[in-house]
């Protein structure tokens, strides 16, 4: 009789656990299907190899490194990323207000926090989920460069240029006492590089000395050495979609990793005609 009991109890226990795992692996396909749309905001500008915009079946696209590899990570944890394209400060609006799910690629900083979620670990910036290791880099005449060794000259207060919203305008006010001029988008502000209208112009290296084989303007324009800043490329991730999908968020993260470190090198050779040589951690 005493056997009989324990064999029904077991009995039980193991159907309840059953039970269990069969609700928990329906709550966990139920939220990936609820979050099987992943609306992502890019900044709307050609910035090849990393993203830019084309046209297949009069349709408007984002394409490029980026978006790639975001791609590949969305789907291997079952979801679908659906792109949208803003100038940079819209897509941070956005992202404040969760009209969006996510946006990329976004420098870590304390105060963008308010706006959504980036990777973290032990409470700090997570740089092994990173998109992207890139250099920022001063843009400047060959002819009639801007003289720079990590400091600017005191000598010589330059016209520089940097996209509107972007880290690297902050820090020229902040940390070099200038006032970005920040009316232009890259391809624009580095033609103006080319022409002397701006001293130089702040952007990220490798993107931008695509743009100037792509615009044919290497014999005019250079980009000068020490990098400007170094910094990290996150995807973040809107407050309302990381608290209604904690798991996935962090998935998403997990995959970037693993797709960065499998995939990069071979997305920009194949965004760029393999004529650029990333570093990446």
């Amino acid at each position: 009789m005493l056997f009989r009991r324990k064999l029904i109890l077991y009995s039980s226990c193991k159907s309840g656990l059953t039970l269990i795992f069969f609700f928990l692996s329906i709550i966990s396909v139920t939220q990936v299907a609820h979050a099987s749309d992943f609306v992502v905001c890019h900044e709307r500008q050609i910035f090849p190899p990393y993203f830019t915009m084309a046209t297949y079946n009069s349709e408007e696209e984002v394409v490029g490194v980026l978006p790639d590899l975001l791609t590949q990570a969305a789907l291997a944890v079952g979801v679908t990323p659906k792109y949208v394209g803003y100038p940079w400060k819209r897509c941070l609006e956005l992202l404040k207000q969760n009209k969006v799910d996510a946006t990329f690629p976004s420098i870590y900083l304390k105060k963008r926090e308010v706006l959504g979620r980036y990777p973290m670990a032990q409470g700090k910036e997570d740089k092994s989920r990173s998109l992207a290791n890139v250099d920022y880099s001063i843009f400047t005449s060959r002819d009639n460069p801007v003289q720079w060794n990590g400091a600017f000259s005191k000598k010589q207060i330059p016209i520089i240029g940097a996209p509107l919203g972007y880290v690297v305008s902050q820090s020229l006010r902040d940390n070099h006492n200038i006032k970005a001029n920040t009316q232009f988008l890259t391809l624009r502000g580095l033609q103006l590089v080319a022409l002397r209208r701006l001293n130089g112009y702040v952007v990220e290296k490798l993107g931008g000395e695509a743009i100037l084989r792509q615009e044919e303007l290497e014999d005019k324009v250079i980009a000068l050495n020490p990098p400007f800043e170094k910094h990290y490329w996150h995807l973040m991730i809107s407050h309302k979609f990381y608290s209604e999908f904690p798991e996935i968020s962090e998935d998403i993260w997990d995959q970037i990793k693993v797709q960065r470190e499998q995939n990069f090198s071979k997305l920009v050779k194949t965004h760029s005609g393999g004529n650029l040589n990333p570093h990446n951690d």
